[in-house]
């Protein structure tokens, strides 16, 4: 199977554009990786304490962050901006929850115990599950147990809002992440972008693909995972070094020239 999103039944609509595209991408792509390969090195460096949940949540979320990361150079090079955006505004809420929890060590402790109400919470969407054959494989005794840690620990559920605040980046879930949060919730005007129309008559479906978009993409993207990778070096003292000038200064640049294109194409 090729692995050319042109030779997919998506990609074949989209193939003039699709072409030029990939020549015009070529450079943020490998720059992107690069930068992935850096935070792979990065997680294989450090030295993580084991009786730590301090240094075993960071590695974690930086972990997480990785995999979010290269799933947006993946999607957006292939032109799929809108997965590409899902993607993003999952590293976005990785990216929150780990500078929150390596500033106070309060929320850490606070995100741990949101455990128990997670688990709770999803042991009482599944009772209420009417199939016999899957009822009986959750166990009542289970949801008076949580909430039983529940009381005990003071554990409650934590807004990604307050974690932003915690994490003294409340622009980035003020701005950023409700823009994205359109892609991942499918909201009506969203859908607009599939409609093709003319003085109101319907006239079919496209899938438009826009470089200023997925540009600004690969500009979000980048820069939310070089201030992730700041919390790693807060907690363990090694990040990207000299290296992380220079990547931060290239998205940066980037993102400067999506500004104008934008401009330019009326976005």
């Amino acid at each position: 199977m090729s692995d050319r999103a042109d030779d997919t039944p998506l990609g074949e609509v989209t193939r003039t554009w699709f072409g030029g595209y990939l020549e015009r991408v070529q450079g943020i792509v490998e720059r992107s990786r690069h930068l992935v390969r850096s935070g792979l090195d990065l997680l294989r460096s450090i030295e993580i304490q084991v009786d730590s949940r301090r240094h075993i949540v960071t590695a974690s979320l930086w972990a997480r962050c990785l995999e979010h990361y290269e799933a947006v150079i993946v999607l957006a090079g292939k032109g799929l901006n809108v997965p590409a955006e899902v993607a993003l505004r999952a590293l976005i809420e990785v990216l929150l929850t780990l500078a929150a929890v390596v500033k106070d060590n309060d929320v850490l402790e606070s995100y741990i115990k949101e455990d128990f109400v997670h688990r709770r919470n999803l042991t009482r969407k599944l009772r209420q599950v009417q199939d016999p054959a899957f009822a009986r494989h959750v166990d009542p005794a289970l949801e008076a147990e949580l909430d039983r840690m529940i009381q005990e620990t003071g554990a409650r559920k934590l807004t990604l809002e307050f974690l932003a605040h915690k994490a003294d980046m409340i622009e980035w879930y003020l701005i950023v992440y409700p823009l994205l949060s359109v892609a991942a919730h499918t909201k009506v005007r969203d859908l607009e972008r599939y409609l093709t129309t003319k003085n109101a008559e319907l006239l079919g479906f496209s899938f438009k693909r826009c470089d200023a978009e997925l540009m600004g993409t690969f500009t979000t993207a980048g820069l939310a995972f070089i201030l992730a990778s700041d919390q790693v070096e807060a907690v363990f003292g090694r990040g990207f070094g000299e290296d992380r000038k220079v990547f931060f200064d290239y998205f940066l640049d980037l993102g400067r020239r999506v500004a104008e294109a934008h401009k330019e194409e009326g976005v």
